[in-house]
């Protein structure tokens, strides 16, 4: 305890440095509780189906999902962060390439101006085996 003294601390100067030490961390514990539910809710879901058509007026796009059309919202334009991305085969592309009936995997969020309304982030038409794709044309 002497040691302490001639550093100027005290038992009351050691106390308040542990408490500080503990405040600290609750405030992060906090910090870190209350921003988790805001990044879980911009989570992106994901639906497979059959690609039916772009609307490009009213920036739609149509997907046969478990046996019903599903629309989604989406923004062909604009930057990365805020675009719909379409990608075949793992390569950049557009809507107009992506052939009717062709399977696509969409990452959606509920739209921000209407949370009714389903917003595609990214269409991904995954590449398909030519002896699949044969088959999968064929039906």
């Amino acid at each position: 305890m002497e040691r302490v003294r001639q550093r100027g601390l005290d038992r009351v100067g050691l106390f308040r440095m542990g408490m500080g030490a503990a405040l600290c961390a609750l405030v992060a514990v906090v910090a870190i509780a209350v921003a988790a539910p805001a990044g879980a809710e911009m989570k992106s879901k994901k639906a497979e189906g059959r690609f039916l058509g772009f609307d490009s007026e009213a920036n739609t796009i149509e997907v046969k999902v478990k046996g019903k059309s599903t629309t989604f919202a989406v923004k062909p334009d604009g930057s990365v962060l805020t675009r719909t991305t379409v990608t075949i085969n793992g390569r950049k592309a557009e809507f107009k390439d992506l052939p009717e009936k062709a399977p696509v995997i969409v990452y959606w969020r509920p739209d921000d101006a209407d949370k009714k309304k389903k917003f595609a982030r990214k269409v991904d038409a995954p590449r398909i085996p030519d002896d699949l794709l044969e088959e999968w044309e064929n039906n």
